[in-house]
């Protein structure tokens, strides 16, 4: 069991990769993870925080099948969310680590 995260911001007509702190969140993640009995883990979660709105999907072994490590379904995510726009990484921004 691994935990991966990834921080995406809408900005108009792109969006911004950020990778979040994993000291801060993945204590928090594996307890969240840990709530559900172990036959009815999901495996991932998705969520979207918008002004004062949150809004959470949680995905099952059913749901991802064969793609768990397809490295496009991170970005086919934050577009599902974002809209359809180009998605900027730090190397594009022509710096390795940016703050946001």
């Amino acid at each position: 069991m691994f935990i991966s995260m990834s921080l995406f911001w809408s900005r108009g007509n792109y969006i911004i990769y950020n990778s979040p702190d994993y000291d801060e969140f993945e204590d928090v993640m594996f307890e969240l993870w840990e709530l559900d009995a172990p036959d009815e883990r999901w495996l991932e979660m998705e969520y979207l925080l918008r002004g004062n709105e949150f809004e959470a999907n949680f995905l099952y072994e059913e749901d991802i099948g064969d793609e768990l490590m397809n490295p496009s379904r991170i970005s086919d995510s934050a577009r599902r969310y974002l809209g359809d726009k180009e998605i900027m990484y730090p190397d594009d921004l022509g710096d390795d680590t940016f703050e946001l």
